[in-house]
């Protein structure tokens, strides 16, 4: 299927059907979206200058690519290999593999100075001066919870048919 000539909706659809299919097959994308989740409470609760919550989103959205690129990587070296092992193909899903821990400890980094600058926690009473702020927390932990409960609903059916993506139980082909 030829996908040069696709309008730009057509392209984003194909874009989020490749987001989608990673939080359904991929149990350290949702545990990402889970740790997304508790941070935008957190700023929810502590309230951080903007700076430190553009911040955080960069460095949580650099980890959420670097996982997505991660998957797509080892899906298409699991399609050129198929049940055979090779050390190229090793080393290319380890280096995968390996973005995605360097961007998840920066994000981690990210987040140890954001609790470090807000000592002494102080859990402030929401303000109308801070709701704009508080409000983008909201939706990005309701619209990330939301996703990760439909993703394990639809990650549960795809193992009930004995579709089952997850990397994890050993369908690592490249090691």
């Amino acid at each position: 299927m030829s996908r040069t000539h696709s309008t730009w909706p057509q392209a984003a659809h194909f874009a989020l059907a490749g987001i989608w299919g990673t939080v359904c097959h991929e149990r350290n994308m949702r545990i990402h979206l889970w740790m997304l989740t508790v941070v935008s409470i957190l700023e929810i609760v502590l309230r951080p200058t903007l700076s430190t919550v553009v911040m955080v989103i960069g460095a949580s959205s650099f980890v959420i690519a670097a996982e997505v690129m991660n998957t797509a990587i080892e899906n298409a070296v699991d399609l050129m290999i198929g049940q055979q092992y090779h050390p190229l193909a090793k080393a290319a899903k380890d280096a995968a593999a390996g973005a995605t821990l360097v961007a998840s400890f920066a994000a981690v980094m990210v987040g140890i100075l954001f609790l470090v600058q807000m000592w002494p926690w102080q859990f402030r009473m929401l303000s109308l001066r801070h709701l704009g702020g508080a409000l983008i927390n909201v939706v990005i932990a309701c619209t990330t919870l939301t996703t990760i409960v439909l993703s394990e609903r639809q990650y549960r059916e795809y193992r009930k048919y004995g579709i089952d993506g997850d990397k994890s139980k050993g369908g690592n082909l490249g090691e």
